[in-house]
């Protein structure tokens, strides 16, 4: 059931009423920490094994080969005549002869010359061959230790790896405990931070603050010259006191019987350094009242959608409208001061009003009417009785 006081804000305004805060975005999770192992070193080059040396085979070297010397000056000399046959020419078979036995002599000169440097070559082979033989054995033992030492230096520097690598899955095992802990912190700590955006406390608070922030980007039409509308029972001072309360409290920022637009609001409380414009209706069921009364006939109004109209063309020009009853207004005029000073402190945070207002309760509210409560109250000529000032 509508109640009064009736609040109508601008569209920017009420929107807020239906929003919340803005979601934070997802948490960036730190990047997953990688395992990264140190390779295993490729296996040791051996050098090859020695071999043990042979047998001694190479021949004693001869001074000089008489008996081949023999064979070949003979046979010069049994193929030399057949040559010259051959040539049919002796001179011929002379020549070939001659250049044989040159030969002969030749080689033999020098198998007799360089006999004893053959004959030193083969005793230093043989030498050197005996060495090989005698020094065989520490040969392989240096191999063997050469050996022992390379695959030794191998497995220590194996050893090293694995131990390394070991140390580097231990540290990765606590880098990723770490990251999954710092992952669940962050997830707790965002699906906290929605939680508590959706907490009405929070929600509340927020639009409070986006209110005051939207409030700034509000461009209300300004109130235009002095009207000479009708004005309402509780409007005058002299019946009620509430329009000089308004003054009491907001001095010069209450404006009254001037335009805005084609409609003049029974009081206007205008804060142009906040962009704050406020449209003040009091209520009745009918018109005119009857206090005293008069013949003229009754005109039903303010009921349930009777001003719908009328308030979109001030909230539409980024006014705030306000209706209260003329019962809360005769009655209660203090009380409803304090509800116009509370919706200022929550939409400015201007509290210089409502901090005078400690011991006034707060405005109770009343039911709206409807267009057959009001034709009932016009028939029952029921209003309230206003004896307050």
């Amino acid at each position: 059931m509508s109640t009064y006081p009736v609040v109508k804000r601008p569209q920017r305004i009420e929107a807020i009423f239906r929003e919340f805060p803005s979601e934070p975005a997802p948490p960036t999770f730190p990047a997953k920490p990688s395992l990264l192992l140190k390779p295993e070193p490729q296996q040791p080059a051996i050098p090859a094994k020695p071999q043990r040396p042979g047998e001694f085979k190479q021949p004693v070297p001869q001074k000089i080969p008489v008996k081949a010397l023999a064979i070949a000056e003979g046979s010069s000399a049994i193929i030399s005549p057949i040559v010259g046959a051959l040539a049919n020419s002796p001179s011929v078979g002379l020549q070939f002869f001659v250049a044989l036995t040159l030969a002969v002599g030749l080689f033999g000169f020098q198998q007799y010359f360089n006999y004893p440097k053959r004959l030193q070559n083969y005793r230093e082979a043989q030498k050197k061959h005996q060495q090989q033989v005698k020094n065989f054995p520490k040969t392989l033992q240096q191999w063997q230790n050469e050996k022992q030492q390379i695959l030794s230096s191998h497995q220590a520097n194996l050893r090293r790896l694995q131990q390394e690598n070991e140390r580097l899955k231990q540290q990765h095992q606590q880098q990723l405990k770490n990251w999954e802990q710092d992952k669940e912190r962050l997830e707790r700590e965002y699906q906290h931070q929605l939680k508590e955006l959706k907490n009405p406390l929070t929600v509340e608070q927020w639009r409070k603050e986006e209110v005051k922030q939207r409030l700034k980007s509000l461009n209300p039409q300004y109130l235009g010259y002095q009207s000479e509308a009708r004005r309402g029972y509780t409007e005058f001072p002299n019946n009620c006191s509430f329009s000089s309360k308004l003054t009491q409290y907001w001095g010069n920022k209450i404006h009254i019987l001037r335009y805005m637009g084609s409609y003049t609001p029974d009081f206007a409380y205008v804060d142009e350094a906040n962009c704050l414009f406020i449209d003040v209706e009091i209520d009745e069921p009918y018109t005119p009242r009857q206090y005293p009364n008069c013949n003229e006939d009754l005109k039903l109004t303010h009921y349930i959608g009777d001003d719908d109209y009328r308030d979109s063309q001030f909230t539409q020009s980024d006014w705030i409208v306000i209706h209260f009853s003329e019962n809360q207004v005769c009655r209660y005029p203090d009380r409803c001061c304090k509800f116009i000073a509370q919706l200022i402190f929550d939409l400015t945070g201007d509290n210089s009003a409502l901090s005078k207002m400690s011991r006034i309760n707060n405005l109770e509210f009343e039911p709206q009417w409807t267009e057959a409560d009001a034709t009932r109250m016009a028939q029952q000529r029921s209003r309230v009785s206003c004896n307050c000032k």
